[in-house]
């Protein structure tokens, strides 16, 4: 990690030789300590006295060349051993990194940019092919009869079993099996077995953008599945429309609704002017017979727009069911940080009136589930451009790992209050 800092440290040309060691250890130490972008930077302005933006570049840089170096050594240590290159598929994007996109290369032979993250500011992302790693495992053929060799097995002492604390425990036993092509999506993520269940329907899993929105989904922390699981009827994905999905046939009524309000000249919160049909994915919340249903839907059938439309919905999911009655994009500091993005032209999406629309507080509502898809995506520098710092800011506050394991965490029991003693009167001598 030092000699990685120290090289990527050398490569800035915007501060005095003199700065270099000083700012060496400012990265190391923020990365070593898990340290967000802001924080280093503060201590690079602090400690060479450049210009705060400058010092928020520098910082920016750095831990983003830091995490695309740490993600590829993972994924070679893992025996991945190539990535297709992703760009952010913005307007923001390099003229030479969208030549990029798509493209298929080695870990240990980048294209000469280097790295995705590695140029600098560069937003992109290595996605790695695990399909052919998978692919290496099950294809091997066995050796011919006679080239098998009996390896003679000698015992030795097994070493006493030490349990490691891991972050969260997968419930048991399961919640019932995933319908549809439920073993396949099981055998790939257990942990949608363990939380999700019977709740969750996969149809199509041989299709590649089912299988991105199930991975998504399975990316995210288990006590965020497992925090709602119970008050979800259903969770389904599939190439279908969403109006022949769902148990509750809801959408189906929406659609009919919706076709009825546009031929009055309406449109919905948003304008969005869409039949059911013609939506890539949605949270129903609705009455059908007198039960409340709620659903997340996802489907390949049109494209949804989000950076992951299985997060999204599943996110306004939570904006809606993890405290009853209340949403959470209600949060008074969550407002205050969304306000903050509309205000400032400076954020990528400010002028993208589905994130801004103020009425029945819809802006807030598809801010805070876009966050989280992008929060869980792409991590908190992406949110930081797309929707500000202080939206960055609360998602990673509240929606870490870490934070989703405080909240699985039982409340400390209270102790019971000490009785109150009258001081003890001194003796008259």
């Amino acid at each position: 990690m030092a000699e990685f800092t120290k090289e990527n440290v050398a490569l800035i040309r915007s501060i005095p030789d003199k700065y270099f060691a000083q700012v060496q250890q400012v990265v190391l130490e923020g990365v070593q300590k898990g340290q967000l972008a802001p924080e280093i930077a503060k201590r690079i302005q602090e400690r060479t006295g450049v210009a705060e933006s400058r010092a928020a570049l520098i910082a920016r840089d750095q831990v983003g060349k830091f995490n695309g170096a740490l993600n590829a050594a993972r994924m070679k240590a893992l025996g991945v051993k190539r990535f297709r290159w992703r760009t952010m598929r913005d307007n923001r994007v390099r003229r030479d990194h969208e030549d990029l996109e798509g493209k298929v290369f080695a870990f240990d032979e980048p294209p000469p940019e280097g790295l995705p993250g590695h140029p600098v500011n560069c937003r992109c992302y290595a996605e790695p092919l695990v399909d052919e790693v998978l692919d290496e495992e099950t294809e091997t053929p066995p050796a011919p009869e006679e080239e098998r060799v009996t390896e003679t097995v000698t015992e030795v002492p097994v070493p006493a079993f030490v349990p490691v604390p891991i972050p969260f425990v997968l419930p048991p036993p399961p919640r019932g099996e995933i319908r549809g092509d439920g073993a396949a999506v099981a055998a790939a993520h257990p942990v949608l077995a363990q939380t999700l269940g019977a709740k969750l329907r996969v149809d199509d899993f041989d299709s590649d953008m089912v299988k991105q929105h199930v991975a998504d989904l399975a990316s995210l922390p288990p006590q965020m599945l497992e925090s709602i699981v119970e008050r979800l009827t259903d969770v389904h994905i599939s190439v279908k429309p969403l109006t022949e999905m769902g148990a509750s046939g809801a959408t189906k009524v929406m659609d009919r609704q919706r076709q009825e309000a546009f031929a009055r000249g309406e449109t919905l919160t948003g304008g969005d002017t869409r039949n059911v049909a013609e939506v890539g994915g949605m949270f129903v919340r609705a009455r059908r017979n007198g039960v409340l249903v709620r659903e997340v839907l996802v489907s390949e059938s049109v494209p949804h727009g989000s950076f992951s439309t299985a997060i999204h919905e599943f996110a306004h999911a939570v904006d809606f069911e993890l405290q009853p009655g209340k949403r959470l994009s209600e949060d008074p500091e969550f407002v205050s940080a969304w306000e903050h993005f509309v205000g400032n032209a400076s954020h990528r999406y400010a002028d993208n009136p589905y994130l801004t629309d103020r009425e029945d507080d819809h802006g807030i509502k598809e801010t805070f589930a876009e966050g989280l898809a992008l929060y869980y995506k792409h991590g908190y520098s992406s949110v930081a451009q797309a929707f500000g710092f202080a939206v960055a800011e609360y998602l990673d506050k509240h929606f870490s790992a870490e934070a989703w394991g405080r909240r699985a965490q039982p409340p400390p029991t209270a102790r019971p209050a000490a009785r109150a003693t009258a001081p003890a009167k001194r003796r008259k001598r």
